[in-house]
């Protein structure tokens, strides 16, 4: 039994976030509110030499799940409040959670093996490497939070994992029984979950108005505030002014890169080579709050995007592949060259904002 790979590379991250929440806001400037994911594999599978025996193929998984749940505010009956209390922060508040992980691993193994006794155990590889983070945040509720800039959220998952896993498998003095040259398993998984969702609505001038008074300490609750279900019974507000941008960002990226390319040459009667190496990216961006009622006085941009590729090369020409312009007939470069230089309708929304 000849082990030349069995690698397992694993990319691990939790972020938890319940920090800074309130079940109405008002936003002076704009909103942008963006949950991003890219996954993709890239595996090179080419053996030279004996045919592998089995029909064990190499799987490329990407898995994504982002998701939204209310987590209804319960108001109480009664007056609006006639005591405040504001905490003013005089800049931006950028709170950023980062993490990035890498795992490079080169296993390229060269053996000759003869095989005389009765059970021969041979390891060439077998590695494993591990990186694992986990962040927990708690911090901060309030009845109203104003920011007199814009609010920006953004949650963002890069997966990558990238295989060499090319091959050379001689023998003389027998043929192998069993021969394992593939199997390997590349998955990437990434879930965002947000907790608490956001209604947006226009901030109306009553509502400006009474928050003005507010934010510089004095004056009453105005009519602005009449109407709105999240101070009805609240005896003393408490209010968080941030004077700047409020910008919260969770960033994960995950990389991992194995070249695992074996020449092996046996002389043996029985052969299993166990071959199979697993990469892994996984990762969990958790944003939990309650539902919130943001009043803004400028645009509101939201968005979720997902990119996910497999790129398997298996049986082409390890040297790579061309393509002549003589392939390609001139009307279709034409056409495809207008197609690329006009402007998209995702492009002109974006110059619209």
């Amino acid at each position: 039994n000849v082990l030349t790979g069995g690698n397992q590379l694993l990319n691990e991250t939790m972020i938890a976030v319940n920090w800074l929440d309130a079940p109405a806001m008002a936003v002076m400037g704009d909103v942008y509110a963006i949950n991003a994911i890219s996954q993709f594999n890239v595996v090179s599978d080419l053996d030279q030499g004996l045919t592998a025996t089995d029909d064990a193929a190499t799987q490329a998984l990407n898995i994504s799940q982002v998701t939204h749940i209310s987590n209804p505010f319960a108001p109480q009956a009664g007056d609006l409040p006639t005591h405040w209390v504001v905490t003013t922060l005089q800049a931006d508040v950028i709170a950023t959670n980062w993490v990035e992980q890498f795992n490079f691993v080169t296993d390229t193994d060269r053996a000759e093996v003869t095989f005389t006794g009765q059970d021969t155990f041979l390891q060439l590889g077998d590695n494993s490497i591990i990186n694992a983070t986990k962040l927990l945040e708690i911090g901060y509720g309030y009845d109203l939070i104003v920011i007199g800039g814009s609010v920006i959220n953004i949650n963002a998952i890069t997966q990558a994992n990238i295989l060499l896993d090319n091959d050379i498998v001689t023998a003389s003095g027998g043929t192998p029984g069993v021969l394992h040259t593939s199997g390997n398993v590349l998955a990437n998984f990434a879930a965002i979950h947000n907790s608490g969702i956001d209604q947006y609505s226009m901030l109306s001038e009553e509502f400006a108005a009474s928050l003005a008074g507010i934010q510089d300490g004095y004056g009453a609750i105005g009519d602005g505030f009449e109407g709105l279900d999240a101070f009805s019974g609240v005896g003393l507000m408490r209010v968080l002014y941030i004077e700047g941008d409020l910008v919260q960002m969770n960033l994960v990226k995950q990389t991992n890169i194995l070249g695992d390319a074996d020449q092996v040459h046996l002389a043996l009667e029985d052969f299993l080579g166990a071959h199979d190496s697993v990469t892994v990216n996984t990762a969990s961006v958790g944003t939990y709050g309650i539902d919130s009622d943001v009043y803004v006085g400028g645009q509101v941009y939201s968005d979720a995007i997902l990119v996910q590729a497999e790129l398997i090369d298996t049986d082409a020409d390890p040297l790579g592949v061309s393509l002549t312009s003589g392939d390609l007939a001139s009307e279709a470069v034409a056409f495809l060259a207008d197609d690329m230089i006009s402007p998209s309708e995702f492009d002109q929304g974006i110059d619209q904002m």
